[in-house]
């Protein structure tokens, strides 16, 4: 049996947690208020993208434009990783067309869909790693919360 978007709303839902499921997009919104971490409108909102890939088996979770990825996007890049040391299964990519970075986390599907746990466990790590990476950005000097480019 394969994990679906619906399968994974209906988890959200008997945990109590409030999430969008866009059809369209094939993915679910699930929004958390953060104490550190600026969206790249100024507000203390982490707006998660939840997907189920059936082709790579995954069930993943990212946080796009997470971060400018500025002009010195290796060293902004190294001091994200360098933060998110402490944070299990969450990476840094960057999105040269966005010219920014996002926050992933991911495990695998086998059989089955994943527990309540596991998810929880997926969308927390991202929650966190954004707020170590803000943390990281603003202690290096870097303007986290500087404009960026509306979605």
């Amino acid at each position: 049996m394969s994990t679906t978007m619906e399968n994974l709303a209906a988890l959200l839902a008997r945990g109590g947690i409030r999430h969008h499921l866009d059809v369209l997009d094939d993915s679910i919104r699930v929004v958390f208020v953060t104490r550190r971490y600026l969206s790249r409108r100024a507000e203390r909102l982490a707006i998660l993208r939840l997907e189920a890939i059936e082709g790579e088996g995954v069930c993943r979770v990212s946080l796009e434009r997470a971060f400018a990825a500025g002009p010195e996007v290796a060293a902004t890049c190294l001091t994200l990783c360098q933060a998110l040391e402490g944070v299990p299964l969450v990476r840094v990519e960057h999105d040269a067309e966005a010219d920014s970075l996002r926050l992933v986390a991911e495990f695998p599907l086998e059989d089955g869909e994943p527990t309540p746990r596991q998810l929880f466990a997926l969308l927390d790590a991202v929650v966190a790693g954004a707020e170590a990476g803000q943390t990281a950005i603003a202690a290096g000097g870097r303007d986290a919360a500087a404009p960026r480019e509306a979605a």
